[in-house]
């Protein structure tokens, strides 16, 4: 089965298989197609029209990968996340206020796992790593995604570029822990 994304009645991206806001298209449908009354009709957009829209599903796509490997945090979670990488490095590094102590104490005291305050600095700072080396990944992957599409000379390159980003992206989920 292979499935379209519509954004008004132009198709911006194709994958095989079934997803949320996609919706059932024919073998042969390209980037850039139209979808009218139930009917798909041959790209009438430039190639250039074709890239922007690809782009901009590029970064959507990786935006939603870089949340599902953060376990879509809030903006306030993720926001506190440096700080607490941070303090956690102090902790270890035996350079830690009282603060920073009294901080990490009290969300490991809440956790109630039973853990020592340099036991919840270890695993901030190791999921601290993860995410960041996953999101490095990403980033790149995007990087290059994009740069591809905007050097692509058609519609068949730009879409062989969206799908190999997306196969990459769904092999490292699975590595990546998303």
């Amino acid at each position: 089965m292979i499935s379209a994304k519509l954004i008004g009645n132009v198709v911006v991206d194709i994958i095989i298989g079934a997803a949320d806001g996609y919706i059932e298209c024919p073998e042969g449908t390209s980037i850039g197609d139209h979808y009218e009354n139930g009917d798909y009709k041959k790209n009438a957009m430039t190639l250039d029209d074709i890239k922007y829209f690809t782009v901009n599903v590029i970064t959507n796509y990786a935006e939603s990968v870089r949340n599902k490997i953060a376990k879509n945090p809030t903006a306030l979670k993720a926001s506190a996340w440096g700080s607490k990488e941070a303090r956690a490095r102090r902790i270890i590094d035996g350079i830690a206020t009282d603060a920073d102590t009294a901080l990490v104490r009290s969300e490991a005291d809440q956790r109630g796992r039973g853990e020592t305050v340099l036991q919840l600095a270890k695993k901030q700072i190791d999921r601290a790593t993860a995410l960041l080396t996953a999101v490095s990944v990403i980033d790149g992957m995007e990087s290059r995604a994009i740069a591809a599409v905007n050097a692509a000379v058609d519609v068949v390159a730009v879409d062989a570029v969206m799908t190999a980003m997306q196969q990459e992206a769904e092999a490292a989920l699975a590595v990546l822990g998303g």
